[in-house]
């Protein structure tokens, strides 16, 4: 019984982490191994990258900073488009975290899904 016990909950562990790396993954798109945006700074670019997704021009920038981390960054809008029927933005981004000289790039792609929500596309 013990036995069965561990091999049942470990598949839900696996099942559980299986469900999560994909929620992980549209939190951060920075990946395995890249620099580490502290998690109080995860909700202030989203919140700058969300201003772009409706009503921005190409070209537009939002700003954001943590005062408590000291970290700062902006999103630009660079393009949109449509993929399968779904509007979409091109957003680059530069973040400065306190205490490192070099500036973080990337640019990622979103797209408005069924319910609404702006997901990241390849």
């Amino acid at each position: 019984m013990v036995v069965v016990k561990r091999l049942v909950l470990g598949a839900l562990g696996l099942a559980a982490a299986a469900a999560i790396a994909p929620a992980l993954a549209q939190v951060s798109p920075f990946g395995p191994g890249a620099f580490n945006v502290p998690d109080s700074d995860l909700p202030l670019l989203g919140a700058a990258e969300a201003k772009l997704y409706t009503g921005a021009k190409v070209g537009a920038v939002e700003k954001w900073s943590n005062a408590a981390t000291g970290d700062d960054g902006s999103v630009t809008l660079i393009s949109t488009f449509e993929r399968d029927g779904m509007p979409c933005r091109r957003l680059a981004h530069v973040i400065k975290l306190r205490g490192i000289k070099a500036e973080h790039q990337f640019v990622i792609s979103r797209c408005r899904v069924a319910d609404g929500s702006w997901k990241i596309v390849p």
